[in-house]
């Protein structure tokens, strides 16, 4: 069975487990990641995110299975047309260059060497191509090795931190690519650690830490405006506009600096108040949820579980 890149490829991953020794790296990881999507696995330094993905892709001996469109890996007549993966420090053949490299896999994977040439172009590497990868650039490595992964044209992309080493442009121009891979129906996991590249790129996210998942979201849930219209106001009279606010059925504080913040009525209503007093407002904002706030909530619940659990535990010795 071969999976074609106008396919719509969802991803399951079921119960992954991996043993170091008396470590646990990986330990009942589930998630899914479907098609239409990016879907970024987050975490810090051993989290597990690295484990997870090569037993997804079959490059590690662990427990679980991964899915794509319902189908394991290794039962696909040529996988390399269903998932293109890019595992990070990639090792190239010292002499060829950046279009040897690629149109060797190419005459591997039965495709055109044509194909080479159309990748370079679309990772910016184009006017490198009769340049040896040895003489690359961290950044231009990473960009060899996205090319490598989307030479065979697969629906699936899974990817471990492949804005490493990147420059600004190099990270636009990634997003760029992997957002228009998923709105044409493509389905992307990337792992990585830096919180603001979810927020970019990903339409959901999975968290984890020491080696479990501990939360798994839609981005738009998590960021944006916070639920409970926390507002911050700065103006000319923040102890007249204090006490407006609570006559109209909010709370109110006012800071040392005169900074007042506002809980249980809208930007709109607190104008309004401002308005019909002729108080100067200079800026009303509100308070943003963040990727961060997030993710440090999740991280800390599971720390603080472990460590009692933990504690449990050596009490019960």
């Amino acid at each position: 069975m071969t999976l074609t890149h106008h396919q719509h490829v969802d991803v399951q991953v079921r119960g992954l487990g991996k043993q170091y020794g008396d470590r646990r790296a990986v330990d009942d990881v589930s998630f899914d990641v479907p098609a239409g999507s990016v879907t970024a696995l987050l975490g810090g330094n051993g989290a597990g995110k690295s484990t997870s993905i090569r037993l997804m892709l079959g490059l590690s001996v662990g427990e679980g299975e991964t899915l794509f469109a319902g189908t394991r890996l290794a039962e696909l007549g040529a996988p390399q047309r269903t998932v293109g993966a890019f595992l990070g420090s990639p090792g190239f053949h010292p002499n060829r260059t950046a279009r040897r490299h690629l149109t060797a896999l190419c005459v591997a994977y039965g495709l055109p060497r044509s194909r080479a040439d159309e990748v370079l172009a679309l990772t910016g590497l184009a006017d490198r191509r009769s340049s040896a990868p040895r003489t690359f650039s961290t950044g231009l490595r990473q960009r060899l090795g996205i090319a490598t992964a989307l030479l065979a044209d697969p629906p699936v992309l899974v990817l471990d931190e492949p804005t490493n080493g990147l420059d600004p442009q190099g990270i636009r121009d990634m997003r760029g690519m992997l957002r228009d891979h998923a709105a044409a129906g493509g389905t992307v996991l990337m792992a990585t650690h830096v919180l603001s590249e979810v927020e970019f790129i990903a339409d959901r996210v999975v968290i984890m830490e020491s080696g479990v998942v501990v939360a798994e979201s839609p981005v738009a849930d998590i960021v944006g405006p916070s639920p409970d219209q926390t507002l911050k106001v700065t103006c000319e009279n923040p102890l007249l506009l204090a006490d407006l606010v609570r006559s109209a059925g909010g709370s109110a504080d006012v800071a040392e600096s005169g900074e007042l913040t506002v809980h249980g009525l809208t930007d709109r209503v607190v104008a309004g108040l401002a308005r019909d007093q002729r108080i100067l407002v200079w800026a009303i904002g509100r308070t943003q949820r963040t990727m961060e706030d997030y993710f440090l909530t999740q991280v800390d619940r599971q720390r603080f579980s472990a460590d009692h659990e933990a504690g449990a535990h050596h009490a019960a010795l």
